[in-house]
C-alpha cells in the first residue's frame, strides 16, 4: 500500500508505471489549478500561431507551448509538358479512356475497353512528361511545416470550455481551458517521444477577440491548404470502430473517381467490380453496423469541417481514436457506398446518412454557393452568422473577396444573410436562392425579408439543383429596393388544385405517393389527367432521355418500377425510389387552372400565380 500525502489518496501498487501516472495526475491537476490564465500576446498581420504539441504518455497532463510564425504561400508549378485532358485522349487508341482523378493531384487514370485500369498510358514510348501528376500543395520541403486539425469543439452544454491544457513559456507555465473533445483529440495525437506540431482553431486564434476572430477566419483558407496534411479526428476509439476504418479503407481502395463524378476501377482492385452500382457488398451485419455507427459521429454533423476536408490535401488522415486511414480513401468509400443501388436492411437509416454527407466528397471547383448554402443549413455550430463566414473558403471568389467577417454586434445574423443574397442575385443574374426559402418561425426570420432564406434553420424539403427548377439556368433581372425585390418573371397558370403536402415520413411519403397515383386519373371537374405527366413530375424530368449520361433511369424502366410498387404496395429499396422520396417530402403537387401539373412548396395555395424567371 502507499499513502500519499494530502488529499490523503491510498492506492494499491501493482505496476510502477501506473504509480508513476497517478502521481503525475494528483500533482499535476492541483498544480494546474493555481496557474495564471495564458495571455494571447496579438497577432500581426499575415501571422498565425502555431501549437507544439508536448511528448508524453497517455492520459497524463497535456503541455504545449505556442509560437507565432509568418507563412509564405507554397509554390509547385504544373509540369509544363502536361497535356490537357481532351490532348491526352487524342495520343490514345479508339476504345481506350483517360480520366483526371478529383481534387488531389488531378493525376490521370487509363481505362482500357475491359475496364481496366492503369497509371501508366498505354504507350511505352510516350514521354512521362506528358502525364505526370501535378505537384502536391505544399511540397515535402515547406516551412512551417505543420497539420491541421479538423474536429468538434465539444464545448459543456453552456457553450464553456471545461478542461484544462498547460501552456509552457519562458515567464512561467500559464493554462487554456479547452472543449473535452479536443482534449481527447490531443490525447490521441500525442506521441510518446517526439513533439508535433499543430494548428488548432481553438487554441491558434484567439476566440474571445472578435477583431482577431474575424481576420484568421478570413484567412483560414490558407491555414489548411498550407498544412503538410490536414489530420481529421472523427471522436475517440469505439469498439467498432477498427472494424469500421478497415472496412472503409478496403473499399476506399476498390475504386478511383474522377473530377466529373465517374467512378473506376482502382489500378490495384483486388475486387473488380465494387465500383460498380449494381455490385452488392456482401458485408454481415456487424460490419454494416460499425459502419453506420461511424457515420453518426458528430463530426459528420458539423459546419466547419467540411471546409477543413475540402481544403486538404492527397496527404489527409481520418482518425478515430488512433485508427486511421487516409481521407481520400474513406470519400471514394463514401462515394461507393451512396450510389450503390442496394444497401443493408440492417442499418435502415445508413442511405440518409451517406446523403447527408455527399456535399463533403464533390469537387470543390464544381459546387455552387446554392448547393454549399442548402447542404449546411443542417449542419451545427455556435454563431449563427457562421453558416456563411464557415464556407467562405469554399463559396468562390465572387463571394468571399466581398464579405468581411464580423463578430461584434454590430452586424446580426439577418444581415449577414441578406448580403449573400443580394451578391449572388446581381453577380449570377440568378434567382434559383429563392427556391431555399421556407416558412420559419426563428428569431433570425422575424427580420428577414420573405426573400431570404433562414440560413440557420434546418430545410424542410430536399434541395432541388438548377436543372431541376422549372426556369432552368435561365438568367434573371432583378433590383433590390429596401426590403423589396423586383424581378422579371413569366406567369405559366394560375394554381387551382393543390394536394396535401407528402409526409416526411418515408412510409407515409410512399403511401401518399401510391394513394396520388391511384386518384390521379380524375380533377375535382371529372377531367381526365395523364399518369404519365404525374409520374415524370414527382421526379420532376429527371430521366436519360433529357439527362443521359447522369446515371438518371429511363422514363420507361421508372413507370415500370413505379407501378409495380404501387401494384404491390411494398417500398421499393432501390435508390431511385429513395432518391424521389426525398425529393418529394414536405412538397405538393397542385395543378393550374389550364390542366399543367407542377411540384411546389407545401404554402401553395389556390389563386398563387405559378411562375418562371
Amino acid at each position: 500500500m502507499l499513502t500519499l500525502p494530502s488529499p490523503g489518496i491510498v492506492i494499491d501498487i501493482f505496476d510502477t508505471r501506473l504509480i508513476r501516472f497517478v502521481l503525475v495526475r494528483i500533482t499535476m491537476t492541483s498544480y494546474s489549478r493555481n496557474l495564471k490564465p495564458y495571455y494571447w500576446r496579438p497577432v500581426d498581420r499575415g501571422e498565425i500561431r502555431l501549437i507544439t504539441l508536448m511528448p508524453g504518455l497517455p492520459q497524463s497532463p497535456i503541455r504545449i507551448s505556442i509560437h507565432h510564425v509568418r507563412p509564405e504561400q507554397p509554390t509547385a508549378h504544373v509540369p509544363e509538358q502536361r497535356l490537357s485532358l481532351d490532348k491526352l485522349q487524342e495520343t490514345l487508341p479508339d476504345d481506350w479512356i483517360v480520366a483526371k482523378t478529383h481534387q488531389y493531384q488531378y493525376r490521370f487514370l487509363f481505362e482500357d475497353p475491359d475496364e481496366n485500369t492503369s497509371w501508366d498510358h498505354p504507350n511505352p514510348d510516350l514521354d512521362p512528361s506528358l502525364w505526370a501528376p501535378c505537384p502536391e500543395i505544399p511540397p515535402q520541403s515547406y516551412q512551417p511545416d505543420y497539420e491541421a486539425l479538423s474536429y468538434v469543439c465539444g464545448l459543456t452544454g453552456d457553450g464553456h470550455p471545461s478542461e484544462e491544457i498547460v501552456v509552457t513559456e519562458d515567464g512561467g507555465d500559464a493554462k487554456i481551458m479547452v472543449g473535452h473533445n479536443l482534449a481527447s483529440a490531443l490525447q490521441d495525437l500525442r506521441c510518446e517521444e517526439k513533439t508535433r506540431t499543430l494548428w488548432i482553431d481553438a487554441i491558434s486564434i484567439n476566440q474571445e477577440d472578435p477583431i482577431e476572430r474575424a481576420h484568421q477566419v478570413k484567412n483560414i483558407s490558407q491555414v489548411y491548404r498550407w498544412a503538410r496534411r490536414v489530420v481529421i479526428w472523427l471522436s475517440a476509439e469505439t469498439e467498432t470502430s477498427a472494424l469500421a476504418i478497415s472496412t472503409l479503407e478496403h473499399i476506399g481502395k476498390q475504386l478511383e473517381v474522377s473530377s466529373d463524378h465517374r467512378r473506376y476501377r482502382s489500378p490495384t482492385a483486388t475486387k473488380k467490380d465494387w465500383f460498380r452500382s449494381i455490385c452488392t457488398l456482401d458485408f454481415p451485419n456487424l460490419t454494416w453496423r460499425a459502419i453506420d455507427e461511424l457515420f453518426q459521429r458528430e463530426w459528420w454533423e458539423r459546419l466547419w469541417v467540411w471546409q477543413e476536408s475540402q481544403l486538404a490535401n492527397s496527404r489527409a488522415v481520418v482518425l478515430a481514436g488512433r485508427e486511421n486511414m487516409l481521407w481520400q480513401d474513406l470519400r471514394k468509400a463514401i462515394i461507393c457506398l451512396r450510389t450503390k443501388d442496394i444497401l443493408s436492411s440492417s442499418c435502415p437509416d445508413l442511405r440518409e446518412r451517406l446523403q447527408m454527407i455527399e456535399t463533403m466528397t464533390l469537387e470543390r471547383s464544381s459546387v455552387s454557393l446554392n448547393l454549399v448554402l442548402n447542404a449546411t443549413r443542417i449542419r451545427k455550430c455556435l454563431e449563427p452568422k457562421d453558416k456563411i463566414y464557415g464556407i467562405l473558403s469554399i463559396a468562390g471568389e465572387m463571394i468571399s473577396r466581398q464579405i468581411t467577417p464580423d463578430y461584434t454586434e454590430r452586424t446580426n445574423a439577418g444581415d449577414v444573410y441578406r448580403e449573400v443574397v443580394e451578391l449572388y442575385t446581381l453577380q449570377t443574374h440568378r434567382l434559383d436562392l429563392l427556391a431555399s426559402c421556407e416558412y420559419s418561425d426563428t428569431k433570425i426570420t422575424e427580420n428577414l425579408p420573405s426573400w431570404v432564406p433562414d440560413m440557420n434553420s434546418a430545410r424542410q424539403t430536399e434541395t432541388l439543383l438548377p436543372f431541376q427548377l422549372v426556369s432552368g439556368v435561365s438568367g434573371a433581372e432583378a433590383t433590390f429596393t429596401g426590403d423589396h425585390l423586383r424581378a422579371a418573371g413569366l406567369g405559366v397558370g394560375v394554381v387551382d388544385i393543390v394536394h396535401d403536402p407528402f409526409s416526411h415520413d418515408n412510409e407515409r411519403a410512399f403511401q401518399d405517393l401510391r394513394d396520388l397515383y391511384s386518384t390521379w386519373n380524375m380533377d375535382r371537374y371529372g377531367t381526365p389527367i395523364d399518369r404519365d405527366t404525374y409520374m415524370r413530375t414527382v421526379r420532376v424530368g429527371y430521366f436519360d432521355e433529357g439527362w443521359s449520361g447522369f446515371a438518371a433511369p429511363t422514363f420507361a424502366s421508372w413507370k415500370s418500377d413505379f407501378v409495380a410498387a404501387v401494384l404491390h404496395d411494398k417500398r421499393p429499396q432501390h435508390a431511385d425510389f429513395a432518391w424521389c422520396l426525398r425529393l418529394v417530402k414536405g412538397r405538393s403537387i397542385f395543378r393550374t387552372h389550364d390542366g399543367r401539373v407542377g411540384l411546389g412548396p407545401s404554402q401553395a395555395r389556390k389563386g398563387m400565380f405559378a411562375c418562371t424567371q
